[in-house]
């Protein structure tokens, strides 16, 4: 098969309804693309040259591997979802191998076609990749792994037979049958040589495969999950659909630093960036202002520090020991509970818009003080639960996309009176819906909107069901 008989067969492969946003999506980037045959290309690749897209193709790769329609629409889709994801701005990330980002990027790409485009399971992936063996596994589908599990299990066997569709759609929305499909997988990937924290992967590999997510979203998420494993050997045997080697004109060192990463003695660190002073200082008077009418006194202050004999290992005393000095008396802040009432209720935005400003979030949510009440609530699409701690170490988890709906219905659930909202505002909704309902449940809301430089925004919608909307620039 050469490059143009790929191309009709992935132009005139079925598809259903749902697909139709897809395929167009495809067709896109597909009628703004010249396309080449490059043996010098491993399988394919696309890249974008002055407003158009170029797409290599091997073709012995082609004929080895592409048998039928199904095969030819997903190699060609699987290229065009890149560019739209555009991950070939992605820079390389100092400590992390490239084959490893590679691997993270096409297995969301692979999920998202055949969640959206595809069904049941093309044939090549099951060419391409063992099920039994790591890392090939992670880029075949979690059906094709529970199918063949099914031919010995008999749990495997209630759970065989869907298509990657419905099990994203059951895994999402029905927490038993998630956690039913974890315990499977986590036996299978248990057995196999390479895997040193089975119930991360397996983690990571249902999100990459069933949740629609931003990009730089995701390929933090996997690197998180993956810790210490990203280091290990056989990554680069695996053959990705694409040749993702072209990032070299990226500017590493802005991207790693908005990112949170750096390389410290071959270990892959998190490094949670503190803000700039001055968007702590406008973040403490804008607080400050937002919240005085909820909370008495002067609220956004430090908490009170008092000496004792009673050891303590705070910053101070840990420099102290370190240089084998023994404090005499040691600093305790003191802590004393206010009531519920007098809390404020966090939520904050963990889309990808947010990558640099979310690594801000421990230092300013310790503005609060006391005042936070906990557990603190990030939401990206979805409301999810996360310990200060968790805020602190930048562990939040995000679900792709941006949606202030669930922040709403959140709170009104849980019969919060005021809330804390911090975002950069990038998100469309529906004011007069979620006014009627935020006055219904007498709910107050402040929007604190981050933005590294001071910019003005349309704040019309937001003041429709917000008490208060205020920027903080820096």
């Amino acid at each position: 098969m050469d490059v143009h008989e790929l191309l009709a067969a992935a132009i005139s492969a079925p598809m259903d309804e749902q697909a139709e946003g897809s395929m167009a999506a495809v067709s896109g980037v597909l009628a703004v693309c010249e396309v080449r045959a490059d043996p010098d290309t491993r399988t394919l690749s696309m890249a974008l040259r002055d407003g158009h897209a170029i797409l290599r193709v091997n073709e012995d790769f082609v004929s080895s591997y592409v048998e039928d329609q199904a095969d030819a629409l997903f190699v060609v889709a699987h290229e065009t979802q890149h560019v739209i994801c555009e991950h070939a701005s992605f820079p390389r990330i100092p400590g992390v191998p490239a084959p490893v980002v590679n691997l993270a990027l096409d297995l969301q790409v692979n999920g998202a076609i055949l969640r959206n485009l595809l069904e049941p399971t093309p044939g090549i992936l099951g060419r391409l990749y063992r099920h039994d063996r790591f890392p090939d596994l992670l880029l075949r589908p979690p059906t094709d792994i529970i199918d063949v599990m099914a031919e010995e299990d008999s749990d495997a066997r209630t759970l065989a037979g869907r298509t990657l569709r419905q099990l994203a759609a059951s895994v999402r929305t029905d927490p038993l049958h998630r956690a039913r499909v974890e315990v499977l997988l986590r036996e299978h990937f248990s057995k196999l040589a390479g895997v040193q924290n089975p119930e991360a992967m397996v983690r990571a590999y249902l999100d990459g495969w069933c949740e629609a997510q931003e990009p730089w979203s995701w390929l933090l998420r996997f690197l998180r999950l993956m810790g210490r494993a990203v280091h290990q050997e056989g990554w680069g045997r695996v053959l990705v659909l694409g040749d993702h080697d072209r990032r070299e004109r990226a500017k590493t060192n802005s991207w790693s630093r908005a990112w949170g990463w750096s390389r410290k003695k071959e270990n892959l660190s998190l490094d949670v960036e503190p803000p700039p002073a001055v968007v702590m200082a406008r973040f403490r008077e804008a607080a400050q202002r937002a919240l005085a009418p909820w909370l008495a006194g002067d609220c956004l202050v430090d908490t009170t520090l008092e000496s004792s004999v009673i050891p303590a290992t705070g910053r101070r005393e840990q420099v102290l020991l370190a240089a084998g000095i023994t404090p005499v008396m040691y600093t305790h802040r003191s802590t004393s509970l206010l009531p519920p009432e007098q809390r404020v209720h966090l939520y904050l935005d963990v889309s990808g818009s947010m990558v640099r400003e979310r690594n801000w979030y421990g230092s300013l949510a310790r503005v609060l003080g006391e005042q936070l009440a906990e557990p603190v609530w990030v939401w990206s699409t979805e409301v999810r639960q996360a310990s200060l701690a968790d805020v602190v170490r930048g562990e939040m988890p995000s679900d792709g996309g941006t949606s202030i709906e669930p922040v709403v219905e959140h709170a009104i659930e849980k019969g919060f009176r005021r809330v804390l909202v911090l975002t950069d505002g990038v998100f469309g909704f529906e004011p007069e819906l979620l006014a009627r309902k935020v006055k219904e449940a007498g709910l107050e809301m402040v929007f604190l909107v981050l933005r590294e430089r001071a910019s003005r925004m349309d704040c019309g919608g937001l003041e429709g069901i917000a008490r208060v909307v205020m920027e903080v620039g820096g």
